[in-house]
């Protein structure tokens, strides 16, 4: 619960600063085993190819004013115990986050994808300042209406960790 209401708190500071994110309206709230939130909804806008340099673009911006945010807001705690590649042996997961993911039915055909992230993780784990960022900034959370951002959606992926491993995870066009 505390991580929710963590969560809900940035969530709070960056709505009243003009971020494109819902506004929390209720603070988790015990139903039968589990929490909820409540929030605005932002439903204007549409998802769009986010492999287009003009929404690229505007992610990219958006995560620097995300951030730029995030450095007022400091460290909540119970932000901190969220998983990171940077903060085990691991290149990944024991297991995937969805069922989707086979990682050992897949693993002959993604070794190129493991080079690559074994070269990656030593760069963004070296020592930076550690912040507020959202996790999981990938294209399927995202809503375009003209020629800016309508909303940014999945704050519950907020998370404690340094700038580099914030925006090198980073995926516009994730899942569009």
């Amino acid at each position: 619960m505390r991580g929710l209401e963590a969560v809900q708190s940035v969530q709070s500071v960056l709505f009243r600063a003009g971020f494109p994110c819902p506004q929390p309206l209720l603070g988790p709230t015990v139903i039968r085993r589990g929490f909820a939130v409540a929030e605005s909804l932002l439903g204007a806008g549409d998802f769009r190819d986010t492999h287009d340099r003009t929404c690229r673009q505007l992610i990219a911006e958006a995560l620097a004013w995300h951030l730029e945010l995030a450095r007022a807001i400091g460290r909540p705690r119970a932000l901190a115990g969220a998983w990171s590649m940077y903060a085990t042996d691991r290149l990944w997961p024991a297991e995937a986050h969805a069922p989707i993911f086979d990682f050992d039915a897949t693993a002959d055909g993604a070794k190129w994808i493991d080079a690559i992230a074994a070269r990656a993780k030593p760069l963004a784990a070296q020592p930076g300042e550690v912040l507020v960022g959202h996790s999981d900034w990938s294209g399927k959370h995202f809503r375009f209406a003209d020629d800016r951002i309508a909303a940014v959606y999945d704050w519950d992926s907020l998370a404690l960790n340094r700038e580099a491993a914030i925006v090198g995870a980073m995926r516009p066009g994730a899942f569009v």
